[in-house]
């Protein structure tokens, strides 16, 4: 008799805990999943009412519900979940429920999506962890990078940043500031076979459009074309390259096209004196018939001549 009293106290006790396990479990389930709480990260597109239409680095859209007991900061700061919208970079973490893209969220945490500034050139100096790059509008911008930089060849493989070597053409990712640029990533583009640069000179015969054609000495003839890059410069400064006419002496280097064409990256024009001389070297000889009669006045014979 003893020995099942003893047996059904047992087992009242265990059913009690088991059942206070389960009231605890049930009351409490953020205690029980805390650590198996899913998560979704992304960009906010839009908002409304209590759901937040989020887009994550997969391209996937997950609408991100929240409810009055949700968690919500700001820039690190607790803050109101209405406080949070389109364009803010959004971590939430709770569970889907509801469908696959609908996501009931326990916490989230939201701040401002920084700003990504691109900038692209040719290396020309290279140092401890810094890059001077000149870009192709001119400017020089210095690219800083460190440890957390990803640096890689474009659809390659990632490599280390200090492998970047002068004259590589990159293009980098980051936080512009003033002339300097916090690089998040650098991509080094494939080497570029440069033109040979080639020159030409002579006496401009025509120009129409962007076309200028010279006669160069050897008598042949070239059509110097030159776009919105091309320097025009005298001997004064730089010009406008529509202002070169005919009779103007040119010197242009650029890129041959073949075919007595040339691509000019820098033209030079002098004008020259055309009006012809009326006294030449070969002109003036002992005998010659050509030469001229024509002397100067002598005054006191021009009074002696009678009048009328």
């Amino acid at each position: 008799m003893l020995k099942r009293m003893m047996a059904g106290t047992l087992a009242g006790l265990v059913l009690f805990l088991v059942g206070a396990t389960v009231v605890t479990a049930e009351s409490h389930p953020e205690r029980v999943h805390d650590e198996t709480r899913e998560r979704v990260v992304g960009v906010v597109q839009s908002e409304q009412g209590q759901t937040f239409e989020v887009k994550t680095r997969s391209g996937e859209i997950v609408i991100v519900h929240w409810t009055p007991d949700t968690s919500c900061s700001l820039n690190g700061e607790p803050s109101p979940c209405e406080a949070i919208g389109p364009g803010h970079l959004l971590g939430a973490a709770g569970s889907y429920a509801g469908g696959s893209n609908q996501f009931q969220a326990e916490v989230i945490k939201a701040r401002v999506r920084p700003q990504i500034d691109h900038i692209g050139g040719i290396v020309e100096r290279d140092g401890d962890h810094e890059l001077l790059v000149n870009t192709r509008d001119g400017a020089q911008v210095l690219v800083l990078w460190s440890d957390d930089t990803t640096c890689r060849m474009r659809e390659a493989a990632e490599f280390d940043c200090d492998r970047i070597e002068l004259s590589d053409r990159i293009v980098a990712a980051g936080q512009l500031d003033g002339g300097s640029l916090k690089a998040r990533t650098i991509v080094k583009l494939a080497d570029v076979v440069r033109p040979e640069i080639t020159r030409v000179h002579g006496i401009v015969s025509s120009a129409q459009g962007r076309v200028i054609m010279i006669e160069t000495r050897d008598g042949g003839a070239v059509n110097v074309h030159w776009d919105a890059e091309t320097v025009c410069s005298n001997g004064d400064g730089e010009i406008a390259c529509d202002t070169i006419h005919a009779g103007m002496g040119l010197l242009a280097a650029g890129e041959d096209l073949g075919d007595h064409n040339l691509a000019a990256k820098r033209i030079v024009v002098r004008v020259l004196d055309t009006r012809p001389s009326d006294v030449r070297p070969h002109d003036v000889r002992p005998g010659d018939e050509r030469r001229s009669d024509v002397r100067p006045l002598d005054a006191r014979a021009l009074a002696a001549q009678p009048v009328g």
